[in-house]
């Protein structure tokens, strides 16, 4: 069954910049490596902290194994080793899994 997962990630102020390039990279290689996303969307909100910014990606992954085979994949070891090493982020990535409670519609 298709997972739905929300990616939050609470930027350090004056580290956007760095943060959205390596997005962009790793966006990239998911896109052309892991077969098993087959929705993926990157966004930037304000928070209530004046100035500061939360990334948040929104995801559609294959299953459970899929959702926990792509942690070891080299490019998200990369990611996670480069903001770790730079301070890109005030807290660690926060992973949702996100249940249907009602019937998905679009206009």
């Amino acid at each position: 069954m298709t997972l739905k997962i929300v990616v939050l990630a609470s930027i350090k102020k004056g580290k956007e910049d760095r943060l959205r390039e390596l997005a962009k990279w790793v966006s990239g290689e998911i896109k052309a490596t892991e077969l098993d996303v087959s929705h993926y969307e990157m966004f930037v909100a304000d928070r209530d902290k004046e100035g500061t910014k939360e990334g948040v990606v929104y995801l559609h992954i294959k299953d459970e194994e899929a959702f926990v085979r792509r942690r070891e994949l080299g490019h998200h070891k990369e990611f996670a080793g480069v903001v770790e090493k730079e301070g890109l982020l005030e807290t660690p990535l926060r992973y949702l899994k996100l249940t249907d409670i009602v019937d998905e519609w679009h206009r």
